[in-house]
């Protein structure tokens, strides 16, 4: 994806989280003003409401309280005590006084006696109804009255209200007033006396109520008012309002205190939606606008400033690789892109310095080799044309690196690439000729050697030779001999007769041939190698799969006591059936598989699978003996496996004596230091250790001195060499197992394939035999069998003697 997109894709989204974030943040400030800002002119509508219908009832107690001290009342009380009340004209004059003030609010008015007599009453909403004391008024008059009986000193307050409301009835407020006409009528208290009358006084139903929903009726959707109750109170009406508001779950509540009673009004929040929806829309719309602009000015400055720049110096690039190298020059700017072009022209320099030579070795490197290659296989024309081609790998490169250190391979590259190179030159100087030539390292430590003009291939093998020479005593560098030889693959053709892959690979080919051989050694190629490789890469092919489906199996060759031919153990041995129904047995998959990290998995998996038997062995069939496995001399030089063996022992719980490792000869010649760790550690885990089919390579002894071993098995070709052996002279078999006998170590005599030969292992002294005059390798029930001894057929008790 190209920096422009880049930019774009997080630029874009980058602005937009950063404005949208701080649109959430402001709209809900702005949420918040806008719902306190509402919430505070509720609160204050609410209670101008509220003093309002308050100012009203305190301006009826008020009228009542100065109509009292008129005459009309003073005469209206003298009546009544000597019951020469008329109530219609009582009425009148309660009529009359309501008529001198604004009277809508009240419902009705009445005055008693203290016999709860009427002595004025008239009710606005009903004139032909009857006046009816309250429980209130009730309980006013009985408590003046009880108060008289029993002469009680206190004084009792003038003045009294109630609120009631309940949820099936409509609200009401009381007022109630206690007056004397002796008495002034600003006494707050008067003392209990029987001319007492109580004035009760009831305001029209709902009447607080009715003056809120008035006053908010357009927010009737979303507001709803609700009176409390508020018992009979005896002290003067207290106009100061309070509101208080708290947040409910979808509504926001107010508590007004009236009278210090109390009015509950519910504002739903919904009533907030539309100007909140228009509030997030503009935000919204704002947030989108402020960021596409950002964005875009942004984007400007982002593309002037850095994607142009840099977009000139891809051009720039892209030019000198179509080779216009002028099309950069040094930048003098103080800014990241001037650093990027100036270390490109710095790494063009270094890649024109390095483009056609190997930076360690100074030789011609694989893209100069491969372009000289084509133009000269071009070039080749007529078939008096030659070329020949030496591809050459060093042995035992690797244990350089992994045992001296990379400056020590390095050092061995670089002293191999000057003692080529002097070679060659010495070659074209006794042939009195300059020969057309190219040496390049191909990379690690395979290189190759390409020659023009030629008369024949034995002119080349004879360079290969020169070349193995250098390594016949081992390669010195900087005065320490390293263990290193050459493998030399040679291919030879006149004219342009094959591609240059085709070429290298024939070169390539014989090489691995030459490696297979014994290494230090040449090989020319010819058309049987492709059937090599072709085989080999089959072999390699079906091993895996092989691996992969389990279809691998072992087979067990007893080894027995010579003297009772009792079973002592098995060597286990592998078998892969699909090929041996191409006739390929272990000796050659086993082979081709050491030359690649398979021989690895292929250990692993028959030790896994020899363990797993010998556990069944020593649980079900009662098997006291040992299992012989062999293994791949690679593994001394594998760090993980003595770990992997140690786990895998951990599993079946396998007594580490039982188990003999039988590895070559060949790796314990070079006192390897990590074959030597690698040993003492299987040594460690109490496994024995087996040098298997010694002598076939090398008979000496010295080297075994090295390592601590405990057993070796003598090959087989040792029995065939009695039968050569002159009359009185000592069978070189004998010679061995007395010279192991010296060095403390068991032996078994393996290939025991007559009477007469195990005869003789007998009389040498030899306890441990193998060999198919006893028994041929058995599968895995027929081992079992004869362990158990169930079978006859397997035991060679028959062929003692």
């Amino acid at each position: 994806m190209k920096l422009r997109k880049r930019i774009n894709l997080i630029l874009l989204p980058a602005i937009a989280v950063v404005f949208f974030t701080f649109s959430f943040f402001f709209y809900q400030s702005a949420k918040n003003n806008i719902v306190d800002a509402a919430l505070s002119a509720f609160s204050y509508q609410f209670e101008r409401i509220a003093s309002r219908g308050a100012a009203k009832v305190i301006a009826v107690e008020n009228m009542i309280n100065s109509q009292l001290q008129t005459k009309e009342a003073a005469d209206l009380f003298e009546n009544a005590k000597v019951d020469e009340i008329d109530i219609r004209v009582s009425a009148q004059f309660l009529d009359r006084l309501i008529k001198s003030s604004d009277s809508k609010s009240i419902q009705d008015i009445a005055i008693f006696n203290l016999r709860e007599k009427p002595i004025s009453y008239i009710n606005f909403e009903d004139p032909f109804a009857d006046a009816s004391v309250t429980d209130s008024t009730h309980f006013l008059i009985n408590k003046i009255n009880n108060a008289i009986v029993s002469k009680n000193r206190q004084r009792i307050f003038a003045h009294y209200y109630q609120i009631t409301a309940t949820e099936t009835e409509s609200d009401e407020i009381q007022l109630f007033r206690i007056f004397s006409p002796y008495l002034l009528v600003s006494q707050p208290l008067y003392n209990y006396t029987n001319d007492l009358v109580v004035i009760q006084t009831r305001l029209k139903p709902n009447y607080l109520k009715n003056i809120f929903n008035q006053e908010i009726s357009q927010y009737k959707e979303y507001l709803s008012v609700e009176m409390f109750t508020h018992p009979l109170t005896e002290k003067a009406l207290n106009n100061s309002i309070v509101v208080e508001q708290i947040e409910g779950v979808d509504s926001y509540r107010f508590t007004v205190k009236v009278f210090d009673g109390i009015v509950n009004i519910s504002l739903k929040k919904a009533f907030f939606n539309s100007s909140l929806m228009n509030l997030k829309i503009k935000i919204g719309l704002g947030a989108v606008a402020l960021s596409l602009f950002c964005y875009f000015i942004l984007h400007l400055l982002i593309y002037r400033q850095i994607i142009r720049p840099i977009t000139e110096l891809a051009e720039g690039v892209n030019a000198v690789q179509k080779g216009n190298s002028d099309s950069l020059i040094p930048l003098n700017t103080n800014d990241e892109v001037a650093e990027l072009n100036n270390s490109y022209l710095a790494l063009i320099e270094r890649i024109q310095q390095l483009a056609n030579n190997d930076e360690l070795t100074g030789l011609a490197n694989r893209a100069y080799f491969n372009r000289e290659l084509n133009n000269k296989l071009d070039s080749c024309t007529a078939e008096t044309n030659t070329l020949g081609l030496l591809f050459i790998d060093l042995d035992n490169f690797k244990y350089v690196n992994d045992n001296f250190g990379h400056e020590a391979g390095d050092r061995v590259l670089v002293n191999f690439a000057n003692r080529l190179t002097n070679s060659l030159r010495k070659i074209n100087r006794v042939n009195n000729k300059q020969q057309d030539q190219c040496i390049a390292r191909l990379g690690g430590d395979e290189f190759v050697v390409l020659l023009e003009g030629l008369q024949n291939v034995e002119e080349l093998e004879a360079i290969a030779q020169r070349i193995v020479g250098l390594f016949d005593l081992g390669f010195e560098a900087d005065g320490k001999t390293y263990d290193v030889h050459a493998s030399i693959g040679i291919a030879f053709q006149f004219g342009n007769k094959f591609k240059a892959d085709a070429f290298l690979q024939q070169a390539d080919s014989a090489m691995y041939a030459a490696k297979k051989a014994g290494k230090n050694s040449y090989c020319t190629y010819d058309d049987s190698l492709d059937n090599q490789l072709k085989e080999q890469k089959y072999i390699d092919s079906e091993v895996s799969k092989a691996l992969r489906d389990n279809s691998l199996y072992l087979v067990y060759l007893p080894y027995y006591d010579t003297e009772t031919l009792e079973v002592k153990g098995f060597e286990v041995l592998l078998r892969a059936p699909a090929l041996e129904k191409k006739g390929i047995g272990p000796d050659k998959f086993i082979s081709i598989a050491e030359q690649s990290d398979l021989i690895t998995k292929i250990d692993l998996w028959v030790i896994n699978e020899a363990l797993s038997k010998l556990t069944n062995l020593r649980s079900k069939q009662g098997f006291d003996g040992t299992l012989a496995i062999n293994i791949s001399s690679r593994e001394l030089f594998n760090d993980g496996f003595v770990a992997e063996v140690s786990s895998l022992m951990e599993q079946y719980e396998t007594p580490p004596y039982k188990i003999i490792f039988e590895i070559a000869e060949a790796p314990l010649l070079a006192k390897d230091n990590k074959v030597l760790v690698n040993l003492t550690r299987l040594k460690a885990l109490g496994i024995k250790i087996a040098i298997d089919n010694f002598g076939v390579n090398y008979s000496a002894f010295s080297h075994l001195n090295h390592y601590r071993l405990d057993s070796l098995k003598i090959d087989r070709s040792f029995l065939l060499q009695m039968r050569d052996v002159q009359m009185g002279n000592k069978p070189l078999i004998d010679i061995i197992y007395d010279l192991a006998n010296i060095h403390g170590l068991d032996v078994v005599i393996e290939g025991v394939q007559s009477e007469q030969e195990l005869n003789h292992v007998k009389n040498l002294g030899c306890n441990t035999v193998q060999g198919f005059y006893l028994s041929k390798p058995l599968d895995w029930n027929q081992a079992k069998a004869l362990v158990n001894k169930t079978n006859i057929s397997y035991l060679p008790t028959n062929k003692s003697g």
